[in-house]
């Protein structure tokens, strides 16, 4: 099962990557960086939201039931 897709850009000379996690009710547009300071045992890429704003499907659940 697929829950999301990367391309590869490049922008000013630093390569990084960008795409889309989704999966029923969620969609998040994400960035992936190279961790270029890495020390010791810290991750080699760091994965950061493109956006806050999150696009809800036809699939989303709504409460209807106010709390």
């Amino acid at each position: 099962m697929r829950i999301g897709s990367l391309w590869l850009k490049e922008s000013k000379g630093r390569k990084f990557m960008t795409g889309t996690l989704a999966w029923p009710g969620f969609e998040q547009h994400i960035a992936v960086f190279r961790n270029e300071k890495k020390e010791g045992r810290q991750p080699d890429y760091f994965i950061e939201w493109s956006n806050y704003e999150r696009k809800k499907t036809a699939d989303s659940f709504e409460d209807d039931i106010p709390i």
